[in-house]
């Protein structure tokens, strides 16, 4: 749905987001396969993504996607 004004333009759109927080045995390893996963995860519809580790618990990862 999309509401104008003479001042403003508002869209009413549904995103889908992913939130997964996990622990991998192996960062590193487990990066390099996300990271070669990139084309599924496109295919699968995902924008944007971003991948963030705990600094005190280096194979506990959180990976949000849009």
């Amino acid at each position: 749905m999309v509401m104008k004004n003479e001042n403003y333009l508002v869209c009413d759109i549904a995103m889908q987001y992913v939130l997964i927080i996990h622990e991998v045995s192996d960062y590193e390893a487990w990066k390099k396969i996300f990271d070669n996963a990139a084309g599924i995860r496109k295919e699968a519809g995902e924008r944007i993504y971003q991948v963030l580790k705990y600094e005190n618990e280096p194979n506990k990862i959180v990976h949000f996607s849009a």
